[in-house]
């Protein structure tokens, strides 16, 4: 039986646990089970036309992350959808393209159901999963497991980043490009994971001063677009607040009508767009909105836009920054929960696997 140890809530060590789990993903996938298992995925990821990617929630924000990793790495088209879209439209499928279907539970219907609609069709079909002997475990054709073990927090925190993960590790396998430098780009995400939790006071504090606020907007260009994404369900989840993701670069097109001194601006930033990122904030410091900063150490320009601004040395994690920056809007998210009393691990109206439209 799982038990909270030392921890107020399974969401916190969830948090918590995801540095030693990111570890422990690397030596999974130097094992030759695991090497067998992307060699059979990568026959058909290269002859693939599309990459037909459904989920649902967080998994759905994990699917875009991969898309992009998917574009830039190995050139494929790729077509990421929400299950329950996927599922009643008529969608192009060709014998040549394949699906991944993205779950921690293995029994999410919506996704379910498109995974069977891409069996009917002749695709070959994979999962990146958490749950072995599940439903979609058993419908695919084959499954990369993430190693995330159980997890009780409805609101999913490990077994995202390590959806993510498993999937960068597909991509760079698939791109002939799987080697120490990536596992030692992957150690050290999980060194910063740590050292973000060390901080995690400075989280709190800054949730203590703005958890009461109208609402919130998550914006991020590149790779933390899908973190904005992540960030305001996780609000919405659990602190049960009014809170938004968007690209950065669509603010100006309707948002930005929200921003007053009461909207809080959770700004995502990375090593590169930085200017494009600044110029966006600044549109929202020029209309008195509240700017909290998340990005690297080195951009000094942000800091000094923000209210409050958490630098993290993002230089050894390449493609990966968006996953620590993620584990701060995780800790951000749970202490504004916990400051508005909230049931942390088991939020209203919500349930861990959803196995009903």
């Amino acid at each position: 039986v799982s038990t909270k140890g030392d921890f107020d809530h399974f969401m916190m060590k969830e948090i918590h646990e995801q540095p030693d789990l990111i570890r422990n993903l690397v030596y999974k996938y130097k094992s030759p089970q695991v090497i067998e298992k992307l060699k059979k995925v990568k026959d058909k990821f290269d002859k693939a036309e599309t990459i037909h990617i459904t989920a649902c929630g967080s998994a759905w924000h994990c699917g875009i992350l991969l898309k992009y990793y998917f574009e830039k790495y190995n050139k494929k088209q790729v077509n990421i959808e929400l299950a329950s879209e996927f599922r009643y439209r008529n969608p192009t499928l060709r014998k040549n393209d394949i699906s991944i279907s993205i779950s921690q539970s293995g029994e999410t219907i919506d996704t379910l159901a498109s995974l069977q609609l891409c069996k009917e069709e002749g695709l070959s079909c994979f999962s990146i999963i958490n749950t072995e002997g599940s439903t979609i475990f058993r419908e695919c054709d084959e499954n990369l497991l993430i190693f995330a073990g159980k997890e009780i927090g409805v609101a999913s925190t490990k077994a995202f980043t390590l959806q993510v993960l498993t999937g960068y590790l597909l991509s760079k396998f698939c791109s002939n490009d799987l080697n120490n430098d990536i596992f030692k780009e992957i150690e050290n995400l999980a060194g910063l994971i740590d050292e973000i939790i060390l901080r995690k006071d400075e989280i709190k504090d800054a949730a203590k001063s703005y958890y009461n606020k109208r609402g919130y907007i998550f914006t991020g260009r590149g790779f933390m677009f899908p973190m904005a994404l992540e960030g305001a369900l996780k609000l919405k989840e659990i602190a049960y607040v009014h809170a938004e993701g968007y690209a950065a670069g669509e603010l100006k097109h309707g948002p930005i009508a929200l921003i007053d001194s009461e909207m809080v601006n959770v700004v995502l930033s990375s090593l590169n767009l930085q200017e494009k990122t600044l110029s966006n904030a600044q549109e929202v410091k020029a209309r008195n909105g509240i700017l909290l900063g998340v990005g690297d150490i080195s951009d000094k320009e942000l800091l000094a836009s923000c209210e409050l601004y958490f630098g993290l040395d993002l230089s050894k994690v390449g493609d990966l920054a968006g996953v620590a920056v993620n584990v701060v809007a995780q800790l951000f998210t749970y202490y504004i929960a916990l400051f508005k009393g909230n049931d942390i691990d088991k939020p209203r109206n919500l349930a861990k696997s959803v196995t009903v439209e």
